[in-house]
Parts: structure tokens; C-alpha cells; sequence
């Protein structure tokens, strides 16, 4: 099965130093941070983890962004998306920015192929393909927006559209 999607990222205004929680390959979330860098001189580290870590090596609260493009749903479980939260906590600025895009209403199907158009700015279009395999335990958007609430993350803005669901939250409370 394939399903297409448009993502606008061309108003994403990324300031800071920004980790790209990625699926090995991924690129979109450097590009993007490399152009904002081009444009405004404001963005500082830029680093990439893989689910395979279980601490991120760096100082608490250095980093200002955490962006996930595509890959939650890569995660096995909801206890290993509570762990990965949890490392993003420890490592986000207070107010610090979650940004996530991902696969939405994934169902039973044995695999599915996302035709993803993305618009990084003004006239720069990306097309990346992604194939998503049947896991019956990985992420979905429900249980992402539920476990960003219960890690101390403030919902600001979450949407679903042509089969891709986006969720911005903030670093409000305390580590719990």
C-alpha cells in the first residue's frame, strides 16, 4: 500500500542547538537546520542520536530543540518511547521544543510506502520515500501525545493530515 503526503516545513523558525532524534539516513531535520543556519547564523550544535543509545552524551538542558521526523514509529514499544522521552528531557532546555512528525492510521497492513513531498523553503521541495513494516507494538500518535503529557511536556499544537500526524510540545515542568 502507498500513501503520499505534503510537509510544509518551510516556516519552521529552529534557533539553537538541535538534536535530530532520526532513523539512520534520514536528513530532512539537518537540512533544514543547516539552511536556518545559512540564513540566520543562530543555530549552535546539531547531533543525531539512534534508538540503540540509551543516554545521550551531553550536559542537562543544552539543547533548545528536538525534532523526530519519521521515526517513533520505528519504536518497538511504548516503554522504550517513555525512555526515549525521558533522555530528551534530561537534555532539553526548560521551554525547549518537541517537534514531531510521523506516520498516522498505520492499521494492520503489512507494510506501507509514504511518498513524502517535503517543502524545506521557498521553491526547495525534498521527496523522501519511507517504508513502514507491520509491528504491533510500535508508537502511535495517541500514545505519543499520552506520554509526552505524563514526561512533563505541554501539548501546544498537534494535527492530522493526509496520513501524517504532527505534534508540538514544550518542556514545561520538572524531570520527574
Amino acid at each position: 500500500m502507498r500513501k503520499s503526503a505534503v510537509i510544509n516545513m518551510k516556516d519552521l523558525n529552529i534557533k539553537g542547538n538541535v538534536i535530530d532524534v532520526a532513523v539512520k539516513g534520514n536528513t530532512i531535520v539537518s537540512e533544514i537546520a543547516s539552511i536556518a543556519l545559512m540564513k540566520t547564523e543562530n543555530i549552535g550544535n546539531k547531533d543525531f542520536i539512534s534508538w540503540n543509545k540509551k543516554f545521550i552524551p551531553c550536559e542537562e538542558e543544552f539543547y533548545d530543540y528536538a525534532i523526530a521526523f519519521f521515526s517513533l514509529n520505528t519504536i518497538g514499544s511504548k516503554f522504550r518511547l517513555v525512555k526515549i522521552l525521558r533522555e530528551l528531557k534530561r537534555v532539553l532546555k526548560k521551554e525547549g521544543k518537541v517537534i514531531i512528525w510521523d506516520a498516522y492510521g498505520l492499521g494492520a497492513k503489512p507494510s506501507i510506502t509514504y511518498d513524502l513531498k517535503v517543502l524545506i523553503s521557498e521553491g526547495d521541495i525534498r521527496k523522501v520515500k519511507y517504508k513502514i513494516v507491520f509491528n504491533p507494538f510500535r508508537t502511535n500518535f495517541e500514545s505519543v501525545m499520552k506520554a509526552l503529557q505524563r514526561n512533563g511536556f505541554i501539548i501546544q499544537s498537534s494535527s492530522i493530515k493526509d496520513n501524517v500526524y504532527y505534534i508540538e510540545a514544550v518542556n514545561t515542568k520538572e524531570r520527574k
